[in-house]
Formats: structure tokens, sequence, C-alpha cells
């Protein structure tokens, strides 16, 4: 089985042509800033009894392009792909492969990254290089394949690696099928969720704590207009303990909108075991808290991991979250987004409050991003966090955080809203490595300007 990988900076509009016998999996592209349009494709094709030297791809327009053929043996014939992925980044300086979930005991994991840059691409964790392909001049694209072995069922989890800066960075994954595998058994169930007393909610001064609504309380799931399906809730709370694409009654994204007009009891959204995404999404999960009510009770986050690992899995989140205000910043404080466990969960381009307006809804003792039990390759790729203390904290876990934003501090009487002490906007320990194009800012009461960290 031939595979191929082709990079070409190229917008939407424009068509790439395989030469005869080739097959196209997938297609994915990036709109970058200053004309960093970037497209990767991969293509299959049945190796006959000889094969040329090299093979053509052909542009409906004249661009840079990057490209590479690599031979497998063993892959059935008939069915090659057993899984595909992909995702963009952009003026993050990393890039990524998302996870796929395989239906069977052995897969190979093919993954490939381009970049509309010109810099060589390390491999990702685990995996080998098998070709790297540069084209330079004034279109550059950047073109490296790497591939490892699996033996189980197990999600393949994110694979990562630098790109390049104020471009375009694409990341795509194949799972090859073994030939003579006939038909899989279907992956394990998951198993129900387990109670721990370390993660159920402390009595509380004011109200007991929030409940999950049972399902058959679940609002009814419509179809979005801008794709996927969308769950709506007013004034109670939501638990993901099963997998996403159970609820997406119209396929994913599964949006689920929480709307606050009076009291923010307890958390927004909990992800909780079993909560997973179906591993070849872009984007599993859009969550959209709108926090505005009264925030009390003990543990009222906008949005938990909860529970040791494994937790959660394999999702991709994008959205906001807005925490609400608290009652009694003496006693309790909120985050936007708390990680108690979970396992390769990605947050992509979230926003914790108003960021831009320089605001913060998590108020009290809160912190935007904060890490509080060990987790396993979450990341936290571009978005903005704002928060009263801690912007970003982290006490354990592991994972990456890059192309992120991050402020904390204004507690000088200036935003209403925060009025407990302030600490460090980024605060990086245990295991979360910072990656590139991190900002941490922190207010400046005397200049009355947000400064670099």
């Amino acid at each position: 089985m031939l595979v191929a990988a082709v990079a070409a900076r190229l917008g939407a509009a424009a068509s790439v042509t395989a030469p005869a016998g080739w097959t196209l999996v997938r297609r994915d592209e990036c709109s970058g800033p200053q004309r960093t349009d970037l497209a990767q494709a991969f293509f299959t094709k049945v190796a006959g009894s000889s094969e040329p030297s090299a093979y053509t791809f052909s542009f409906s327009e004249a661009t840079g392009a990057a490209g590479a053929v690599l031979a497998y043996t063993g892959v059935d014939p008939s069915s090659p792909i057993d899984g595909s992925g992909g995702r963009f980044s952009r003026n993050t300086g990393g890039i990524y492969a998302p996870s796929l979930l395989p239906t069977g005991d052995w897969r190979r994991l093919v993954v490939s990254f381009a970049h509309s840059g010109a810099r060589t691409i390390p491999a990702p964790r685990g995996t080998i290089e098998r070709a790297e392909a540069m084209a330079t001049g004034s279109r550059t694209a950047t073109l490296a394949v790497f591939d490892e072995a699996l033996d189980s069922r197990a999600p393949t989890g994110d694979r990562s690696s630098r790109g390049a800066p104020q471009t375009c960075n694409l990341g795509g994954a194949l799972l090859l099928t073994p030939a003579g595998s006939g038909p899989s058994a279907p992956p394990p169930a998951t198993p129900p969720p387990a109670t721990s007393p370390q993660t159920s909610p402390p009595p509380s001064p004011s109200s007991p704590p929030a409940t999950p609504p049972p399902p058959s309380a679940l609002p009814q799931p419509s179809r979005s207009p801008s794709g996927g399906t969308k769950l709506v809730f007013t004034d109670a709370t939501w638990t993901c303990d099963r997998p996403v694409t159970e609820l997406a009654t119209y396929g994913l994204p599964l949006r689920v909108v929480m709307d606050y007009t009076s009291n923010y009891e307890g958390f927004g959204v909990r992800l909780a075991p079993g909560c997973s995404g179906d591993g070849t999404s872009a984007i599993d999960l859009v969550l959209n808290v709108n926090g505005d009510g009264l925030a009390h009770g003990p543990q009222h986050d906008a949005i938990r991991v909860m529970n040791r690992l494994p937790g959660a899995s394999n999702l991709e989140i994008t959205g906001y979250a807005n925490c609400g205000r608290n009652l009694n910043r003496d006693l309790y404080h909120q985050d936007g987004i708390q990680v108690l466990g979970g396992t390769n969960i990605t947050w992509i381009d979230f926003e914790i409050g108003d960021y831009d307006a320089g605001r913060s809804t998590c108020q009290g003792a809160g912190g935007a991003f904060f890490f509080s039990l060990p987790s396993t390759n979450t990341r936290v790729v571009g978005g903005k966090y704002i928060a009263c203390n801690h912007s970003l904290g982290v006490r354990a876990g592991d994972g990456e955080v890059t192309g992120a934003s991050f402020r904390s501090g204004r507690d000088d009487g200036t935003d209403p809203a925060c009025d407990y002490f302030s600490s460090k906007p980024c605060d990086f320990q245990l295991g979360v490595e910072r990656g590139p194009n991190v900002t941490c800012q922190r207010w400046n009461p005397t200049s009355r300007r947000w400064e670099d960290q």
C-alpha cells in the first residue's frame, strides 16, 4: 500500500489533482495571515508489480509544494484506512494531529505535519520520521511524515511538534488496517462512572450542592445552524458521562449552552469519566457558559474535568466561560476551568472572561485555567484567559500550553469584580510545559496598564 502526503500553499478554492490510481483520503486547510494559506492531503494507492520512480501531483495554480510517498506491507487493500483526522493551528508555533480511535487490535499510525514556513519539524514523541521535504522560495512549505506501530485498541492520543510561528500549521493522522484482520469486534463498553469521596462536593454555608439533572431532564437536542447538535440549559448543571456521539443527535460538534439568570450553584459543566470524543473530529465539544447569575456553594467552577485518571478522555473543546458573581469570596472561589483528571483533552482557542476589555468574571480567588489533580496530555492551544487571581495555575498535570494569552492581578478597585489578592498570571509547575507564544500579563495599578511578566 502506497501512502502519499502532499502539502501546498493553496487556498480552499484551489484543487489538487492526483495521478491515476490514487484515492484521496482527506484534505485539511488553514487560512493564515499574510497569505500563508496551506493545504495538506493524504492519498492511497495499491501498489502494482512495478511502480515509477516518482509521481506528479498537480495544482490549479502555481505555488510552493512538498510531497512524500511511503510504502507499507501487510495493509488491507480493500479497506486500507481505519480512521483519519486533521487539525490546523495559526500563529502558535505548535503543530498537532488529533487522537484517533482504533477499531481493532493492531494498527500503524501515520502522522503528517506541514507548515507554511521553512524550518525542520521534530518527530513527535514515540514516532519515527520517514520523510521530509521542503519547498523554498517566495512560497515556502515544509512537510514531514512520521509513523508508529500500535498494539492496542486504546485511543492513539494527540501527536504534537514544533511548527513555525506566524504561519499556518497542519497536522494529519491515518490509521492503516492490517490485511486479513476481518471484521473487528466493537470496543469494550465504557464502565460506569466511579464514585470518589475526593470529588464529591462537601456540604454547603448557603445551599445544598448542585446535582446533575437526570437524563430525562436533558433538554431536547436541536440541529445547530452552524452544524452539529445543540443543547441549551437554563439555571442548571450538565454532566457529560458518556461518549458525546451518543448525545449528538445531529452529529458533532456537540454545542452545549449554559444560561444563568439567577443562581449559579456548583459547577456549570462537569466532564466525568465516560465522557469522550469520537477520536476523529477536530472539535468534539463547544461549551458556552454564560455565568451571569450569583455563584454560591462549594466548587462552583464554570467547567470541571472531574475525577482522577482516566476521567474524561479524547476531547477537543472550544468556546467560552464566564464564572458569575461570587457571594462569599472568603470561603469559596471559582475557576473558569478546573482540571482534576482526564486524558487527551485539548482546549482550542477557549476564552475566559472579557479579556480584551480587561475584565474578569472569575472573582474572589478564582483562576481562569487551573490544574488541580494529575491529568495526562491536557493541552491548551491558543485562547484568552483572564481572572482576578492566577489566570493560569498549575499544581499537577501533564501537557503543554502554547499560543495562549493570560492576564490577572487587577485588584486595585478599578474592576469591581476583582477584590482578592493577586498572583502571577502564569505559574508553571510539575509537568506542564510552557510552549511557544504564551503571553502572561499582570495589571500595574500605578501605570494602569497590563505589563508582560
